[in-house]
């Protein structure tokens, strides 16, 4: 029987390799390497310093990494509370695809499994889009409702002005100081 994620993955051609916190020396090679081609990082010692925060990537049909989603924990100061502040990346070739949602949604399985597993060192997900697609007609909807039950909420704007989402992982409570 095949999963849904399986079918996806048919469909668009991405594999998603789940990597968080368990990072080989050949996959920080091939990550350092994608950034750098894309642009994305301005040289190696920044990439190399994003490798600890790899949630999970993409790949290609033809092997080529496409993506890349990272997070860090930090509080949220309008919030007070512990969150995974997230980003994804997707190369240029892909960026015509859904690969930054597919990300998304691997990206909050994989934290909200390992948040649970470990007593909730962070209550959900943060991101701070600053794609200009983002501000579009399109998505301007205050819930965006991204199957099952997660959704992400928009809460206001950042410093720097772009929109900020937030998710909250099931079952987890708020922390009280």
């Amino acid at each position: 029987m095949m999963t849904d994620e399986q079918a996806a993955a048919g469909v668009e051609g991405f594999s998603m390799v789940h990597c968080w916190q368990a990072l080989a020396p050949h996959e920080q090679d091939d990550l350092v390497a994608f950034w750098l081609r894309e642009g994305a990082l301005p040289g190696e010692p920044h990439a190399r310093e994003r490798l600890t925060q790899v949630v999970a990537y993409a790949r290609s049909s033809e092997g080529e990494i496409a993506g890349v989603c990272t997070a860090y924990p930090g509080t949220v100061p309008a919030l007070g509370q512990p969150m995974y502040h997230y980003r994804s990346f997707v190369g240029k070739r892909w960026r015509h695809t859904l690969l930054v949602m597919r990300l998304l949604r691997t990206a909050e399985k994989v934290l909200h499994a390992y948040a649970q597993a470990h007593g909730f060192p962070a209550i959900g997900i943060v991101a701070e889009l600053e794609n200009p697609w983002f501000a579009s007609v399109q998505a301007r909807r205050p819930v965006w409702r991204l199957g099952g039950d997660f959704h992400m909420t928009y809460i206001g704007k950042s410093a720097r002005g772009f929109d900020l989402r937030v998710h909250y992982f099931r079952n987890a409570r708020l922390i009280r100081a």
